[in-house]
């Protein structure tokens, strides 16, 4: 089970994630994963920001895609995330939205039995800003 914390929260502490991490004997050594993520998703209160796709590849552990961030009833911004993930299922990368105005890092790990869920926190280099991505894989 994932948990994430309020906005208000967020702006004070962080984020927090909560959940059983998959074990690394779990996974094979190779393959592509498939997760539909979604940065800040308690905050799709208004549903304008979609569920978008997230791969991790784990013969090269690239991790990529692009996913909306919600932010209630405005219009949602689109991140491309570029990473890695490690043998031991932790990840860590780059974000950058399309406008190209907005950068940040990121890092996380898989959940689940065999990796099910994906969940990132993520920070803007503005350092006022954080939140989660979460994810289910497909």
């Amino acid at each position: 089970m994932l948990r994430t914390l309020a906005r208000a929260e967020r702006q004070i502490l962080g984020g927090v994630l909560i959940g059983a991490p998959t074990n690394p004997t779990e996974l094979s050594g190779s393959g592509v994963f498939t997760y539909l993520a979604m940065m800040d998703e308690e905050e799709n209160t208004a549903n304008l920001a979609k569920f978008q796709v997230v791969t991790i590849d784990r013969a090269t552990g690239k991790v990529s895609g692009t996913v909306s961030r919600a932010d209630g009833s405005i219009a949602p911004v689109d991140f491309d995330l570029t990473g890695t993930l490690d043998t031991g299922n932790h990840i860590e990368g780059t974000i950058r939205s399309k406008t190209g105005n907005l950068t940040g890092t990121f890092t996380g790990r898989l959940f689940g039995p065999a990796g099910k869920e994906i969940a990132l926190l993520y920070r803007l280099d503005s350092g006022t800003d954080y939140g989660i991505l979460t994810g289910l894989k497909q």
